[in-house]
């Protein structure tokens, strides 16, 4: 069983927010139903052979918390490992934190771009990407106490090194903290990255089926010629089998804002769809729409509900690490909302960052039990798979001409 660190902070409620990485489309006739079903990012990262025997051997479930129609099975514990024998440290808004989280991270690391290139794989293998250790610091020769040293900003660790602050103002301080590092981090490192990405929600009251599908996505900027780089989504869905085949390509300013659709199966597959994003057909069965999606959207709209909650009363926070997401190891920060009551709209929040890619892999949210019941009932969970950062997608990845992908002719 691996360690935990973890602690647990008390007082001002707030709330991370419940952000999908999604948009999804189904249809007007049983031949259309399920059909533009599309989702993203939050979102976060299959089994760790290859994307195809996951996401033909995954079950519908993703971790094993307890939730309705939800159970962990011997798949899942592989895939999601959180170590059980947690023993958190309590403190409150006035009572000095500590922590054994040291003061000096990793830096992040910007991989270099590989060739570019327009074929669309098989499978999205992990991304090898070495691990950094830490740097290892010698005690002062002296017999005074050494001083804390305060990790540098653009270090961007992955849980705030607590040890340094006496003071907690509020719970949520030092996770809001840790999603302005991170929205610097995605925005000054991450140009693109393709993933296998598990997506589960709760629409109209319903728990809908996991869905998988490879992604691309490529974000908003300017290149090295001073041209505007549009922010860019590319997805193809691998299960259920009803929506296998499906391919969804939209581009923020293209095709008059337009996605493009098409079916992997059937006679609606011989032909190219061009939708909405927010219209009906386009959010059938999901949450969000198709321009919410991405890692760096996912953080925007944390910090924004964070912030909104702050100062709307009490909640508990707990940072943990030793959590790992398919053999990756991450810390978390869990959000805990006792009391069902306005903004609050989930019960219990978790966030999954990525130790070494300080990516946020993972996002889950959980509603309140009723009926009587004392099962938290999930909410949307977003997981991304193999990642691999800085592909060096250009236009023809987002292009439904690209010959690599499966799109009709017009």
């Amino acid at each position: 069983m691996e360690s935990v660190a973890c602690h647990r902070q008390r007082g001002a409620r707030s709330r991370m927010p419940n952000i999908s990485l999604s948009a999804d489309m189904p249809s007007v006739k049983r031949t259309v139903t399920g059909l533009l079903t599309i989702s993203l990012l939050f979102a976060v990262s299959a089994t760790s052979s290859s994307a195809m025997v996951f996401a033909q051997e995954q079950p519908d479930a993703i971790e094993g918390t307890q939730v309705e129609e939800t159970h962990a099975s011997d798949v899942e514990k592989k895939v999601i490992h959180e170590p059980v024998h947690r023993v958190p440290k309590v403190a409150t808004n006035i009572a000095p934190l500590t922590s054994a989280v040291s003061g000096i991270v990793p830096k992040v690391i910007n991989n270099v771009p590989p060739k570019a290139t327009n074929k669309v794989p098989s499978m999205l293998p992990s991304a090898a990407i070495p691990v950094t250790e830490p740097a290892k610091t010698e005690p002062a020769p002296t017999t005074e106490p050494a001083a804390t040293t305060e990790p540098a900003r653009n270090l961007i660790p992955a849980i705030p090194a607590s040890a340094t602050k006496k003071v907690a103002p509020h719970p949520l301080d030092d996770a809001l903290e840790t999603a302005h590092r991170g929205l610097i981090n995605i925005r000054e490192n991450v140009r693109d990255y393709s993933a296998i990405m598990v997506k589960r929600e709760r629409v109209d009251g319903k728990l809908l089926k996991p869905e998988y599908m490879q992604i691309k996505v490529r974000s908003e900027g300017v290149d090295e010629r001073g041209a505007r780089i549009p922010f860019s989504v590319y997805m193809k869905f691998i299960k259920p089998k009803a929506s296998a085949g499906r391919e969804v390509i939209w581009v923020k300013g293209k095709n008059q804002n337009r996605l493009c659709v098409h079916e992997g199966s059937g006679l609606i597959s011989l032909k190219r769809l061009n939708l909405e994003p927010e219209g009906w057909i386009a959010m059938q069965g999901q949450r969000y729409p198709i321009y919410e999606a991405g890692m760096e959207n996912l953080v925007v709209k944390l910090i924004e509900k964070a912030e909104r909650d702050k100062a709307a009363g009490d909640c508990e926070v707990i940072y943990s690490d030793g959590v790992k997401i398919n053999g990756r190891a991450c810390s978390v920060i869990e959000v805990i909302h006792a009391e069902q009551r306005a903004p609050y709209d989930f019960h219990i929040a978790k966030v999954y960052i990525d130790d070494e890619l300080r990516l946020p892999i993972r996002y889950q949210a959980h509603l309140w039990p009723e009926n009587g019941s004392t099962k938290p009932r999930l909410l949307e969970e977003y997981t991304y798979l193999h990642v691999k950062v800085n592909q060096g997608f250009t236009d023809e990845d987002f292009n439904p001409d690209n010959p690599a992908y499966s799109y009709p002719k017009r």
